[in-house]
């Protein structure tokens, strides 16, 4: 008995990408590499095949990927155990208008100034521009108006925040500030103010978590096939801008394991 044709149009049907998000447009893809295969073992009224597969697991955001899926390529091994460990890299989406609604929080109530003069930045407003984040303070006091900084989004471990590098106003602001507020063009306050350009992604990577763990939960993508598994603590990777949205490319290791009963 042949059960290649059986395990491939299983893996086929697993390895199709589907979509995790539709707001964000993010899909998982799985790009199989090698299969193995242990001993067949007859067990009560059942033939159990043990099978695992090395594959890639990666999200992908934007249209919908074309399956990498190609049988003729994979290769069967004979092993006598089965690794089950598994790495994904998956993306958790911070959209511009959320991260602007964060920052302007961390503004509130907060004062800005060199002696009698001050500022109280009442809005925030973020978006990308020739690979750097530009961000719009809305402010009141002795300057009234919008000031545009421009920085580099950057991530910090400990904390899991975003924070902006090489942060400096953005170069008209800069002119303006020179010729009517130097006070406030002073790298003291331009510190004080980037203190607050933060925020935290933790609620975004825990939906990212979230999202991958729908399908690690006896999840059936056909009949008699099922996918259960577990992950681990996230681990970031790097950061990617859109028009739309800041977007946290992060590594989940854990185990994932496959049950097929009962093809047709």
């Amino acid at each position: 008995m042949d059960f290649k044709p059986n395990v491939l149009a299983a893996l086929e049907k697993i390895c199709t990408p589907f979509q995790m998000s539709k707001t964000y447009e993010s899909w998982l893809q799985i790009i199989p590499i090698e299969i193995y295969s242990t001993n067949a073992k007859i067990k009560n009224d059942s033939f159990l095949l043990e099978m695992g597969m090395k594959c890639t697991m990666e999200t992908i955001v934007g249209s919908q990927p074309e399956s990498k899926f190609d049988a003729a390529k994979i290769i069967l091994k004979p092993v006598t155990k089965i690794p089950n460990q598994i790495t994904a890299n998956i993306a958790a989406v911070s959209t511009y208008a959320e991260a602007s609604r964060i920052m302007t929080k961390n503004f509130a109530e907060q004062e800005f100034g060199s002696g009698s003069k001050r500022i109280i930045v009442k809005k925030v407003a973020l978006w990308h521009k020739d690979g750097k984040i530009v961000i719009a303070l809305d402010v009141l006091g002795t300057v009234n108006g919008t000031i545009y900084l421009t920085g580099l989004p950057q991530y910090n471990e400990q904390t899991k925040e975003l924070f902006f590098d090489q942060m400096d106003y953005a170069l008209d602001t800069k002119n303006k500030l020179v010729r009517t507020a130097n006070w406030l063009a002073q790298g003291l306050i331009l510190r004080k103010i980037q203190e607050s350009c933060r925020y935290s992604i933790v609620p975004n990577l825990e939906e990212g978590k979230q999202n991958m763990m729908v399908y690690l939960k006896n999840y059936s993508p056909m009949s008699g096939v099922f996918v259960n598994g577990k992950m681990d603590d996230i681990q970031f990777q790097k950061i990617q801008l859109t028009n739309k949205a800041i977007i946290a490319f992060i590594k989940v290791n854990g185990t994932v394991n496959v049950a097929v009963d009962g093809l047709k």
